[in-house]
């Protein structure tokens, strides 16, 4: 299975963020390791990952949009950390409201635009979740 298409075991109407890695460089792949830590079968949704890996530490860190706590036409920015080399997650909110995901006018039908980045160094993380307001991260 060409793991680059098929990444994870998305069933039902829910959408989950996995991570799968080699340690091989590339020869072989782990299974999918399901990233966001809110139960499967819930039909909520969770996209437009961006992965980071903090230099210092091995840190993985991964920020996504979700809809876990909102309804099915809003979502918030969350992010997941891996003390453990992408082993277990722990992800939380890191938006402090909610938005409405709406397509770009006049650049693409259906398009809201990718406005997530991380980046992370000596134990830092920076997150950009914009355009909506995101609450300070330390």
């Amino acid at each position: 299975m060409d793991k680059c298409k098929y990444p994870g075991a998305n069933t039902g109407s829910g959408v989950e963020v996995y991570l799968i890695k080699s340690t091989d460089n590339g020869i072989t792949w782990s299974t999918p390791k399901k990233v966001n830590t809110d139960p499967l079968g819930t039909g909520k949704q969770h996209y437009f990952p961006w992965i980071t890996c903090d230099p210092d530490n091995g840190n993985i860190a991964i920020v996504f949009y979700d809809n876990r706590n909102v309804s099915a036409t809003q979502a918030e920015a969350w992010c997941a950390v891996s003390v453990d080399g992408g082993d277990t997650f722990e992800d939380f909110a890191v938006s402090d409201v909610a938005f409405t995901p709406t397509p770009v006018p006049n650049l693409a039908s259906d398009y809201m635009g990718d406005y997530l980045a991380i980046a992370a160094n000596l134990g830092v993380l920076f997150i950009l979740a914009g355009p909506i307001p995101v609450q300070g991260i330390a």
